[in-house]
């Protein structure tokens, strides 16, 4: 009875002991990553807080158990919190700035201005504005006469990170003077397949007809996004290539590594070793891209600008036997005019939003400028339309890079 009442004795003092020396420290760690928004990491440090705990009062083989618990969920933690460091995330997405879509997956929502936020340990990365017109379809401030210019693509288009005037899209419209209108189709995520799908389906149907030519903007990436290895895919659009044509098939399903994919660890160090790309997947991409050229010039009589960004790297990574020549070549016999994206200095700091890997507002002026030259350039090529016509010897704005 004496010995008993000596445990107990000794449980109290080992949990008053660890309360002090690791308990209290450790809430205060939890607490400080909570504000940092590290909720997978809070997890990882209570699943650690609990074994220490165990090391303390069990014995034996439990104890060992609770010993390597406890050291290898401290250090998942600290490992989940530098991969947060280095993959900085968006913590506000704008609630109703995306809606569930059958057809694409998802759409971008009402008409409205959303504000949203990307931070890296607390410092905001940006902090922009969207304007979301009733096309639901990011503002472009430009004309309202005759025919004008469709952007179509994904967020280099939409312009995440950046506010309204900083898009590629409403550039464009500044340098050429906003004599015609300029519409901005582009969503975060998207891929040459939700572009297809959207045009399909008739949606653009009036920006398509008030447009003298579009530009899509299209990357090797994108086939890992229409192979539905990526989340931004989840329940999106997926076709394959039959017969010198394309099939739809089912939409991409939910991602398969949910459960993990609220872990930086995961996403950081292997989810990218689980995305095997093929050939056939940039076969896809190619094939996708040449219907939207095609369907686009046959039903509305426009032509097709194809603005490529180029990364052989990627392509080597994938020890895939594509090239970007090869999948430029191949949009070209489709009829699309193909104009390369990509910067001499791509990796200049300047051209990047910071602790993000989209384009600057610099970038999109320089990429405007150069679209702009292009049409300009064309002269009585087969692009040649109004919208050109009334571009060719149009001086630049003349603003300062």
């Amino acid at each position: 009875m004496i010995k008993n009442k000596s445990n107990s004795a000794d449980v109290r003092h080992t949990s008053a002991m660890f309360i002090l020396r690791f308990a209290l420290p450790l809430l205060i760690i939890i607490a400080a990553l909570w504000a940092l928004g590290m909720k997978s990491a809070i997890a990882l440090a209570t699943l650690g807080t609990v074994s220490l705990y165990g090391v303390l009062v069990l014995r034996g083989p439990l104890q060992n158990l609770a010993i390597a618990l406890a050291t290898a969920a401290i250090a998942l933690a600290i490992t989940e919190c530098v991969a947060v460091v280095i993959t900085p995330r968006i913590i506000t997405t704008p609630p109703g700035l995306y809606v569930p879509d059958a057809e694409l997956g998802y759409r971008l929502g009402k008409p409205g201005r959303y504000r949203s936020r990307r931070i890296l340990i607390g410092t905001p990365g940006y902090d922009v504005n969207y304007t979301i017109n009733a096309e639901a379809m990011r503002q472009v401030d430009a004309g309202h006469d005759g025919k004008g210019v469709i952007f179509l693509g994904d967020s280099f288009v939409f312009g995440l990170g950046l506010n309204d005037a900083d898009t590629l899209p409403q550039i464009f419209a500044r340098l050429t003077k906003q004599r015609f209108p300029v519409f901005n189709a582009g969503v975060p995520g998207w891929s040459p397949a939700n572009v297809l799908a959207e045009i399909q389906s008739g949606r653009l149907d009036k920006m398509l007809s008030d447009s003298d030519f579009a530009v899509q903007f299209v990357a090797p990436w994108h086939a890992e996004r229409m192979a539905c290895n990526s989340g931004q895919t989840v329940y999106g659009p997926k076709y394959q290539a039959v017969d010198g044509g394309v099939q739809r098939l089912r939409n991409c399903p939910p991602e398969t590594a949910s459960i993990f994919s609220t872990f930086s660890i995961f996403n950081t160090l292997i989810a990218p070793h689980l995305r095997h790309l093929t050939n056939n997947d940039i076969a896809n991409l190619v094939a996708v891209t040449r219907e939207s050229v095609k369907l686009v010039k046959e039903k509305y009589h426009v032509p097709m600008i194809i603005y490529y960004l180029r990364d052989p790297g990627y392509l080597q990574r994938a020890s895939l036997s594509w090239t970007d020549d090869q999948i430029m070549a191949a949009f070209r016999s489709s009829g699309a005019q193909v104009l390369d994206y990509t910067l001499a200095d791509g990796n200049n700091p300047r051209y990047r939003i910071g602790g993000d890997g989209h384009p600057s507002a610099l970038a999109n002026r320089i990429r405007a400028e150069r679209l702009v030259n292009f049409m300009q350039a064309q002269g009585d090529a087969p692009l040649s339309n109004p919208s050109v016509k009334r571009l060719v010897g149009l001086p630049l704005s003349g603003e300062p890079k």
